[in-house]
């Protein structure tokens, strides 16, 4: 009651079943395949703007500012005059431009819209079937698990569940796009060019690998710690008549202070190698 041990479920590895995991979470997105297919289309278009723009910044350099003498791409030649000057053909090419970068700025603000209303239904669906399942528990389980550690569930956990819907689904989905199309698009350019760049992406593969594995377990440990945390805060709250009567604040501040510096080390930990990562 006063600070002692806690009975705290510990996540020390990784789903035995991952397939089953993702099974059971893919029933939450049956009601949305609309929003999600909208969402999709988005992402695909972003994507081919986002290949197009290196496209036009190159024919505006080849054709406008440093001629090579290369002949002029038959979509703009067919948009532009036959003796289009050097200026008018390179501003017509940068409006290319900026039309390509405000479109994908409104198609990723809306995929980002439209993952966010999913994933706050889905939060909204999983909290209230946590609870319905915790209020059906018997009481043996409340006596081996902590209050404060269930609410880090109800409140953290399924919060990070809500990131990875929101933000970390389309990036995935995009970073994925992007990894096959860009190759392409190098090929075609210049494939002698995209097969010494490409070179390093065994190297980028492996430290990803590391990385994540890492990662993985930095963050893994965040959430046990924070839950530590709620369940030490919810116990002193709920017995402050108790601690007060036997004059235990110093040793519960004590205990205290300690698993919020396992959380604090958990955290920089985790963050340490997040952003470590890109540079790498």
């Amino acid at each position: 009651m006063f600070g002692g041990r806690h009975f705290l479920a510990q996540e020390t590895s990784k789903a035995t079943d991952t397939g089953q995991t993702l099974r059971r979470l893919m029933r939450y997105f049956r009601p949305y395949g609309r929003l999600l297919l909208a969402a999709g289309v988005l992402v695909v278009i972003t994507t081919l703007l986002r290949l197009a723009s290196p496209a036009l910044t190159g024919v505006a350099v080849d054709q406008f500012i440093a001629p090579s003498g290369q002949p002029m791409p038959g979509w703009l030649a067919a948009i532009l005059p036959d003796d289009v000057s050097r200026v008018a053909g390179l501003t017509v090419t940068m409006l290319l431009l900026l039309a390509v970068y405000l479109a994908n700025f409104a198609g990723t603000a809306g995929q980002f819209y439209l993952m966010t209303i999913v994933g706050q239904r889905i939060l909204y669906a999983m909290r209230t079937e946590i609870l319905e399942r915790v209020l059906l528990l018997s009481l043996r389980f409340f006596d081996q698990h902590e209050t404060g550690d269930l609410m880090s569930r109800l409140v953290s956990d399924t919060e990070v569940i809500n990131q990875v819907l929101t933000g970390g689904i389309t990036r995935l989905a995009t970073t994925s796009l992007a990894l096959v199309g860009y190759p392409i698009v190098m090929l075609i350019i210049n494939w002698r060019l995209a097969l010494v760049s490409l070179t390093v992406l065994p190297v980028m593969i492996v430290t990803t690998s590391l990385f994540s594995k890492r990662a993985r377990t930095a963050f893994r440990r965040t959430r046990k710690t924070i839950g530590e945390v709620s369940a030490e805060l919810q116990e002193n709250i709920a017995a402050v008549r108790e601690v007060q009567a036997f004059s235990r604040e110093d040793e519960n501040i004590a205990d205290f202070q300690t698993v919020n510096a396992a959380n604090r080390d958990a955290n920089v930990e985790a963050e340490s190698v997040l952003s470590a990562f890109s540079p790498t």
